[in-house]
């Protein structure tokens, strides 16, 4: 009796569980350019392109967020600075211009020419957590025009 009972509960709980829909992805994609404006020394304008298309099986929208991590060596110095940003998560690509300053721990700014950047991007909407990064990239710090 008891292994019947046993059967019976572990069928069930295959149905349930085949009754839940999977997860989906939420597909989100990183592109950082290869050129940043520069304003000053102060601040980098890092050029980001992201897209994400948010799980379907939730209506809750999609909690996001990004980090930018510039660094530049600066003669003997170091000059290093991160931002961090939300993006819209709707599956379409959106240009985002990522604000880097460089941080007082460092006591370098940035100047025109060669850097290094990192990107990384994260999408939650229970259960479904995805991040993807990118980076280490060369990017080049140019004198800005306009910002």
């Amino acid at each position: 009796m008891r292994l019947t009972s046993l059967r019976l509960a572990i069928g069930v709980a295959v149905l349930a569980a085949a009754a839940v829909p999977a997860a989906a992805s939420a597909a989100l994609s990183v592109n950082v350019g290869a050129e940043a404006p520069l304003l000053n020394g102060a601040t980098a304008f890092v050029p980001v392109n992201i897209s994400c298309s948010p799980p379907s099986i939730y209506a809750l929208p999609p909690s996001t967020s990004l980090s930018v991590t510039l660094q530049e060596a600066v003669g003997k110095a170091f000059a290093s600075g991160s931002a961090f940003t939300t993006f819209v998560c709707d599956g379409t690509v959106h240009f985002l211009s990522v604000p880097v300053s460089p941080s007082s721990f460092t006591g370098a700014s940035f100047r025109q020419g060669a850097a290094v950047v990192t990107a990384n991007a994260s999408v939650f909407s229970f259960p479904v957590f995805e991040s993807v990064g990118v980076g280490p990239q060369s990017i080049q710090l140019k004198k800005a025009k306009s910002v």
